[in-house]
């Protein structure tokens, strides 16, 4: 086994493409020194690193999304037993949401941390669109599948 004082590390640059590549010195090795690529790490924390800010982006459309669905809705929310218009609703969810945001990892995780239940009582937000009611954590996901569907076509 070599200690990581008799490696060394260095990257390179091949056309677009950064590769970082150990030497192992021709002592430690009994042979020509070798140089071998680390192509796949490196490729594997890029995609994982592209990944996660596409996710979080697509994320926060969705969330965006749902919010602007809510203040156009023109239906009534009912929190705690108290009525409110859509605007109001969509204002009210804004703030959970900026206070949960850092346990929000998807658009699910707002819905039921931020839009679903009151955090105080936690009695479920109700939703009256005419004649209507449905419980608001079902209306927003039934929201977020019509639009997912969309966004796929």
């Amino acid at each position: 086994m070599l200690s990581s004082a008799s490696r060394a590390t260095f990257p390179e640059t091949h056309g677009s493409q950064h590769v970082l590549y150990e030497q192992i010195p021709e002592e430690a090795s009994g042979e020509n020194a070798m140089i071998r690529p680390r192509r796949a790490a490196t490729a594997a924390i890029v995609a994982g690193t592209i990944f996660a800010a596409a996710a979080h982006a697509d994320t926060a459309e969705e969330i965006k999304h749902l919010l602007d669905y809510v203040g156009g809705s023109g239906c009534t929310f009912v929190r705690n037993g108290v009525e409110s218009d859509a605007a109001e609703a969509r204002k009210h969810l804004e703030t959970k949401y900026a206070y949960a945001k850092s346990k929000v990892g998807s658009t699910e995780d707002f819905i039921r941390l931020a839009a679903s239940q009151s955090s105080m009582t936690g009695q479920p937000y109700l939703v009256h669109c005419g004649t209507s009611r449905f419980l608001s954590g079902d209306w927003l996901t039934d929201e977020l599948r019509r639009y997912r569907g969309d966004a796929a076509r």
